[in-house]
């Protein structure tokens, strides 16, 4: 049985580089946490509400990170992530002495998959348990028109549940 895991990473390419980053972050076992659709509308529960909570606030964690659209679906949420100027290296601390380290997406989505998995698990009162896959889906956007079928699949995304295959009710 192999157990290495596949890489979903462009190979070679810096993920610390300013750009703009469309991800997807599933549930494990896709796994409904979040919400219900209905209608065409993603109606969110408490867990909802604290996964876009703490989405919103990365750019606080992360001051080169500027957000764009996003949305959080009853398994996964999918936004788009700006890196700016990732090349400043940024405190890991309070104090001067403290490490820096760059910026990078990776750096990102752990820390938002990490916070938000917290925070699902006490409401939920699920301590410990899984809320994330172990990676998460990336796509390196280009300028113009890409990004505008981007935000507008986020835009989209709650109207078409009925026949999207992360839907495993449909």
């Amino acid at each position: 049985m192999d157990t290495r895991r596949k890489n979903l990473r462009l190979r070679g390419y810096d993920y610390s580089r300013p750009g703009v980053y469309f991800i997807t972050v599933c549930t494990t076992k896709r796994r409904f946490l979040f919400g219900d659709v209905r209608g065409g509308q993603m109606i969110r529960n408490e867990a909802g509400n604290a996964v876009a909570e703490i989405w919103a606030n990365l750019p606080q964690r992360f001051p080169i990170v500027a957000l764009d659209s996003f949305v959080v679906m009853p398994n996964h949420v999918h936004g788009v992530i700006v890196l700016n100027n990732p090349g400043i290296k940024q405190n890991r601390g309070a104090a001067s002495s403290a490490p820096t380290t760059v910026v990078a997406l990776g750096r990102v989505v752990r820390a938002f998959k990490s916070k938000s998995a917290i925070r699902v698990n006490a409401i939920l009162k699920t301590s410990g348990q899984s809320v994330w896959q172990r990676n998460y889906f990336e796509h390196i956007v280009r300028a113009g028109k890409d990004l505008d079928e981007i935000r507008q699949y986020i835009h989209d995304n709650p109207s078409r549940w009925d026949s999207d295959p992360e839907n495993a009710q449909s």
